[in-house]
């Protein structure tokens, strides 16, 4: 993909979307340096092993530029709110996250 790519919005909700899928869809927008401004997987299947892939990417900074996220209605649990307070400072740009009704207790 062209790493000047205007693409800065990524809409997956509702597609029966697995962490190995969510993984898989990290890795390459890291890899083709995508500037993607606002991902929205809300109603999949995500759990705290896809959101520690995501987390992986924001660490080492590929995920410089995004402003929101909607991880709604997936499967996290309490170890998404450990990962993502233990990361906050690298969310640069982050104002919204949605988290709603998950398995966070």
């Amino acid at each position: 993909m062209d790493k000047d790519s205007k693409i800065n919005y990524i809409n997956l909700s509702y597609n029966n979307l697995t962490s190995n899928g969510f993984t898989f869809l990290c890795k390459n927008i890291s890899s083709n340096r995508l500037k993607i401004k606002e991902i929205n997987v809300c109603g999949n299947k995500i759990n705290d092993e896809g959101f520690r892939a995501f987390i992986e990417e924001v660490k080492v900074g590929n995920f410089n530029f995004l402003n929101k996220v909607n991880f709604s209605n997936n499967l996290l649990g309490d170890e998404t709110m450990h990962l993502f307070f233990s990361f906050f400072n690298n969310f640069v740009n982050l104002y919204e996250i949605d988290l709603s009704n998950n398995n966070i207790t």
